[in-house]
C-alpha cells in the first residue's frame, strides 16, 4: 500500500512538474511577445515622438511587471499549497505506519504473554501431578507401616507367648 502511495505521489509530482514546465514555457512566450511589443513601441516612439512613446513604454513595462509579479505570487502560493499537501500526506502515512507498528508490537506482546501463561499452566499441572504422586507414595508408605507394625507386634506377642 505504501508502494502504491509512493507511485501515486510520484505520478502526481510528474504531472505537477509538467504543468510547471508548461507555465514556464508560456511565460517565456509572453516574454518574447513583450520584447516584440517593446520593439514595436520603440518604433512608435520614433514615429510619434519621444514623450508619447516613453509614456506608452512605461505603462506597458509597469503592466508587464505587475503581470509577472502576479504570476510569481500565484506560482509561489500554488507551491506552498503543494508543500502543505505533501507534508499532510507524509504525516498521514507516518501515522498509519506508527499505528501498524504499535498493533504489531501489542500482538507480539500478547502472544509472548500467552506463551508464558501456557508454560506456567504446564508447570503448575506438573507440580500438581508430582504432588499427587508424592501424596500417594506417603499414603502407601503410611499404609504399609500401619500394616507392618501390628504384624510385628503380633509376632512379638506370639513369640513371647511361646516363651512362656
Amino acid at each position: 500500500e505504501s508502494k502504491k502511495r509512493a507511485e501515486t505521489e510520484k505520478a502526481r509530482l510528474e504531472v505537477v512538474e509538467a504543468k510547471r514546465k508548461a507555465k514556464e514555457e508560456e511565460a517565456r512566450r509572453k516574454a518574447v511577445k513583450a520584447k516584440e511589443e517593446v520593439r514595436l513601441a520603440e518604433e512608435l516612439k520614433r514615429q510619434k515622438g519621444q514623450e508619447e512613446a516613453k509614456s506608452i513604454l512605461e505603462s506597458k513595462k509597469r503592466a508587464e511587471e505587475e503581470k509577472a509579479r502576479h504570476e510569481a505570487e500565484k506560482e509561489a502560493k500554488r507551491r506552498a499549497e503543494e508543500e502543505v499537501m505533501r507534508k499532510a500526506e507524509a504525516e498521514e502515512v507516518k501515522r498509519k505506519a506508527d499505528e501498524e507498528a504499535r498493533k504489531r508490537a501489542e500482538e507480539k506482546a500478547k502472544r509472548k504473554e500467552a506463551k508464558i501463561e501456557a508454560k506456567q499452566r504446564v508447570k503448575e499441572k506438573r507440580i500438581r501431578v508430582i504432588s499427587k504422586k508424592r501424596k500417594r507414595e506417603r499414603k502407601r508408605l503410611t499404609k504399609d507401616i500401619a500394616i507392618v507394625i501390628p504384624i510385628m507386634i503380633g509376632r512379638a506377642l506370639v513369640g513371647s507367648l511361646i516363651k512362656f
